[in-house]
C-alpha cells in the first residue's frame, strides 16, 4: 500500500503538471471580445494536491491509533500527536496554500480587465499553481505519517521527495517562461511584419 500511495503521489503531481503546461502553451491571447476570466487551471495543483490530501485521510484516518507517530529519519525514535491534531494540521495547511492562491488568481484576473493578455493568461498559470510545490511536500509528509502508522514503514525519504518536487518544479517554471518568451518574441516578429 506505501507503493500505491507514493505512486498517487506522483501521479497527481504529474497529471497537474501536464495540465499546466497544456494550458500555458494552448492558450489563445484574449481581445476585447474574450478577456480574462477565471479558468480552474489556473490553480488546478493547489486543489488536487488538497483533494488528494484529502483522500489520503479518508482512506487512512480509521486505522490510526490515538497517537501518532511521526519521525522522518529513519531509525529515529518517533515523537507521538494526537491523530485529530495531526490531521488539523495538515489539511489546515494544504488551504492555507490553495485558497490564498485561487483568490489572488482571481483578484488579478479582476484587476487586468483593462489589459488582458497571453502573457497574463501564463503569469496566472504560475501564480495560482507555484506554491503548490510545498503543499504537495505537506501531502507527501501526511501521507509518511500515516503510512508509517498503518505499515509501519516510510514512503522514501522526505528530503528526496521534496528535492524531486523542487527540482522539477524549477523545471515547470523554467518552461513556462521559455514559453512565455518565445510567445512574445513571436509576437513581437508577426507585428513587425504587419508594419
Amino acid at each position: 500500500m506505501p507503493n500505491i500511495t507514493l505512486a498517487s503521489i506522483f501521479a497527481v503531481y504529474i497529471i497537474g503538471a501536464g495540465i499546466i503546461l497544456w494550458a500555458a502553451f494552448n492558450t489563445r491571447p484574449a481581445d476585447e471580445n474574450r478577456p480574462v476570466s477565471f479558468h480552474l487551471t489556473y490553480a488546478i495543483l493547489p486543489i488536487l494536491v488538497f483533494l488528494l490530501s484529502v483522500a489520503i485521510t479518508i482512506f487512512f484516518y480509521p486505522n490510526l491509533p490515538a497517537e501518532v507517530a511521526y519521525s522522518f529519519k529513519t531509525g529515529a525514535v518517533p515523537g507521538y500527536i494526537s491523530k485529530g491534531i495531526t490531521l488539523l494540521l495538515m489539511l489546515l495547511s494544504q488551504l492555507l496554500f490553495a485558497l490564498p492562491l485561487v483568490g489572488i488568481t482571481w483578484g488579478v484576473i479582476r484587476l487586468s480587465r483593462t489589459n488582458p493578455s497571453v502573457t497574463l493568461e501564463r503569469t496566472l498559470l504560475m501564480i495560482g499553481n507555484l506554491a503548490a510545490l510545498p503543499q504537495l511536500i505537506i501531502c507527501f509528509a501526511l501521507a509518511d505519517i500515516f503510512s508509517y502508522n498503518s505499515y509501519g514503514s516510510h514512503l522514501m525519504p522526505l528530503w528526496l521527495f521534496a528535492i524531486i518536487i523542487m527540482v522539477t518544479g524549477a523545471g515547470l517554471v523554467g518552461l513556462l517562461f521559455a514559453g512565455a518568451i518565445r510567445h512574445r518574441k513571436s509576437l513581437d516578429s508577426h507585428l513587425k511584419d504587419k508594419e
